[in-house]
């Protein structure tokens, strides 16, 4: 096991960002539904006489996205994109591209986000000579779909990677970093990834159900009928998608992992999870962005940017 924090692992693998004082704020938690303490108090009841129906109200909930996303205000970079629509499916999916070059990059976004809020990495990479493409996923966005899962998501990134005929790299937040890692793993394992870059993802689907079951109070026999599902429809059981020990079982050459000690949505023992199992990645630390305002930082952004051109 490595020590990622010895002096010359640390020179070399990890930088922390120093972040101004000014800038610094903490990120509060996203506030519950208002229609919450009804689940829990329905799943409470239902769930020790009907754990198959509760198992299966409580995996729709989970499917389902709060909100889609919006922009409440347009900018340059929005009014510059160029907006395709392809079918992965069942789903129309939003295509959005910016620049002429002919390496790829593509950006894969968070749960109930959609592609444009990854925007501030467009401008600098186009600058590099790059065309950057985004998507807004299955159910979110302005695509298709009321529910979707991590294989609909992996399908619709596989799905662009082959019309793109490969990219150069993909620049993933959050849940896209699963899903980048499950395409790569078991949809598209002969398509190299020279690059990825992996800002503020949880290392593992049980850990998103476990916290689920807990905010929705359903019980372990209601978990393992979920778990049911999901292999049902992924061939993997939860626990099995983990991006720590997909190293060496995806085509993903290299690694950059960027994290806020403060994500209050993913904790930052997820990076140091993935880090140290994944040897030749590299971790950006930074402390006062939070989960979101991450994407923006000039300095993260600049940091992303040089890895992708440079390393």
């Amino acid at each position: 096991m490595i020590n990622i924090y010895s002096p010359t692992v640390l020179e070399n693998r990890m930088e922390i960002l120093e972040i101004e004082p000014h800038l610094q704020r903490a990120e509060k938690k996203q506030a519950l539904p208002v229609y919450m303490p009804i689940v829990r108090f329905l799943m409470g009841i239902l769930t020790p006489i009907f754990p198959k129906l509760t198992a299966k109200i409580a995996f729709r909930l989970f499917r389902t996205p709060r909100t889609k996303a919006k922009h409440r205000v347009s900018d340059k970079t929005l009014e510059a994109a160029k907006i395709n629509e392809i079918l992965v499916g069942s789903n129309i999916i939003k295509v959005y591209e910016w620049g002429t070059g002919s390496r790829n990059i593509l950006l894969a976004h968070g749960w109930e986000s959609r592609g444009t809020a990854m925007r501030s990495f467009v401008q600098p990479l186009v600058n590099q000579g790059f065309r950057v493409i985004a998507f807004d996923g299955p159910a979110h966005g302005n695509s298709t779909g009321k529910r979707t899962n991590i294989l609909e998501f992996a399908d619709t990134i596989t799905a662009i990677i082959n019309r793109l005929g490969g990219v150069e790299a993909v620049i993933t937040h959050s849940f896209g970093g699963m899903c980048l890692t499950y395409a790569s793993r078991l949809l598209m394992p002969e398509v190299t990834i020279p690059k990825a870059v992996m800002v503020a993802v949880p290392t593992n689907f049980d850990d998103i159900l476990l916290n689920i079951g807990e905010t929705m109070n359903f019980a372990d026999s209601v978990k393992k009928e979920v778990d049911k599902m999901v292999f049902d429809i992924t061939g993997e059981y939860p626990i099995d998608m983990h991006i720590p020990t997909a190293y060496g079982k995806t085509q993903i050459k290299d690694l950059l992992v960027v994290h806020d000690k403060k994500d209050p949505i993913v904790e930052f023992k997820f990076a140091e999870q993935i880090h140290e199992a994944w040897p030749e990645s590299k971790l950006i630390v930074t402390e006062g962005f939070g989960h979101y305002r991450i994407m923006k930082h000039k300095t993260v952004i600049e940091r992303v940017v040089d890895f992708i051109v440079n390393n």
